[in-house]
């Protein structure tokens, strides 16, 4: 029987290829990429990630691999554009009103980042993804655009995307205060997204091959400190945003309407004409207060009842953001002495042995100095790093 070559080569690819230039030159980009870092850990080798460039090409389908060249810068903007909605959603639903969205600047920020988040619901329909139980990757588009259809994502992502600027140019749309309530709180959707850019931050620095301890846990640092900061900011708007919500669109009594001392935390400091930063920097401090525990003793005073229930979840949250910074301090600065840690107990282990022995003073003496100019006082389990590495890696070693 005739031996059929399995093996393919790089010139095979590049045949399969589209002979037009710009759809060589798109295609490049969707396929599987050899310098895809991510992509290099899941397939291996160059012949298990070449034979799935082909499985790619022969189905056809124009779906973005998610090891591709494309997907590699697609993350990296997906990351910023996240980000720039973590910030700027909140603050629709907090302090954006009608009066901010008559400046063009603000409209128009608004709409091209609104407008942004809907090419990412569409480019999400041909994107593939991973399966992790079968460790395979699916690119069919129908299973592609169920799986996104499926998830908590789609949903999220459209009705966070509503542009809601544009609704105060529509004429007389203003009047239906209970409709743009609606819209105020469908903003605060993409709340869920923090998860994803979460994970795109660990791709990116994959993608720019950090790989040092120093440079791992001062990565781990600033993006834990960025949680912290969304959370703040996030808590920072609700504070103004709910009661807002609650007084002047879902109730029959706008805040304008009701009486000094007995409306909302920031009608009772005439904050709501006041500048942007103004109102900011005033809920900042009192969301805040709330988070650090100043305040917890006048929650009672002179509040709304939804003013209440948001003070004292800011609290709780406040308390689980407070252990979550100890957690990450203390974790990095075990990450950063792991090796004197290790080696400050195996002494301790070695004086307690020396000990039962009864050896002479002189014996040990000399055993402690063995040890550290063994050791150099950073404990290393050479024996456990040598088995992993490869024959050929042990030989140059």
């Amino acid at each position: 029987m005739p031996h059929e070559c399995t093996i393919i080569s790089k010139s095979e690819i590049e045949s399969r290829i589209f002979v037009n230039g710009i759809g060589r030159k798109i295609q490049r980009y969707l396929i599987v990429s050899e310098n895809n870092p991510l992509g290099q850990q899941f397939f291996r080798s160059s012949m298990s990630l070449r034979q799935e460039q082909k499985r790619q090409l022969e189905m056809n389908q124009l779906v973005a691999h998610p090891f591709s060249a494309f997907k590699c810068w697609y993350d990296l903007y997906l990351m910023i554009l996240y980000l720039f909605c973590l910030i700027l959603k909140p603050m629709q639903h907090g302090f954006l009103r009608r009066r901010h969205y008559k400046n063009d600047f603000f409209f128009a920020f608004t709409f091209l980042v609104d407008t942004m988040c809907c090419v990412d619901v569409v480019i999400s329909f041909f994107t593939g993804y991973v399966i992790t139980q079968t460790k395979s990757v699916e690119l069919r588009r129908r299973a592609v655009a169920r799986h996104y259809l499926t998830s908590c994502y789609f949903l999220a992502d459209v009705l966070s995307s509503i542009p809601v600027g544009v609704l105060y140019r529509v004429p007389k749309f203003n009047h239906f205060r209970w409709y743009l309530g609606v819209f105020y709180i469908l903003v605060l959707f993409k709340i869920v997204r923090l998860v994803t850019m979460i994970g795109i931050y660990q791709k990116a620095l994959q993608y720019r091959k950090v790989k040092s301890a120093g440079t791992t846990d001062t990565m781990f640092i600033v993006y834990s400190s960025m949680i912290v900061l969304i959370v703040i900011h996030w808590m920072t708007c609700l504070q103004y945003g709910i009661p807002r919500l609650a007084r002047n669109y879902f109730s029959n009594t706008p805040i304008s309407n009701t009486i000094v001392g007995n409306g909302t935390w920031f009608s009772r400091q005439a904050l709501s004409e006041k500048s942007l930063l103004k109102q900011y920097t005033s809920s900042f401090f009192k969301s805040s207060a709330y988070i650090l525990g100043v305040r917890i003793t006048k929650l009672q005073e002179q509040m709304l009842p939804e003013e209440y229930m948001l003070g004292v979840f800011t609290y709780f949250l406040g308390k689980i953001v407070i252990g979550f910074l100890w957690i990450v301090l203390a974790v990095a600065i075990l990450n950063s002495r792991a090796v004197d840690i290790k080696f400050s107990a195996m002494m301790n282990q070695l004086d307690e042995y020396m000990a039962r022995k009864q050896l002479p003073m002189n014996l040990r003496n000399k055993i402690v100095q063995y040890y550290n100019y063994k050791y150099q006082r950073k404990y290393l389990n050479e024996e456990h790093v040598a088995s992993m590495l490869s024959n050929n890696l042990k030989k140059r070693s």
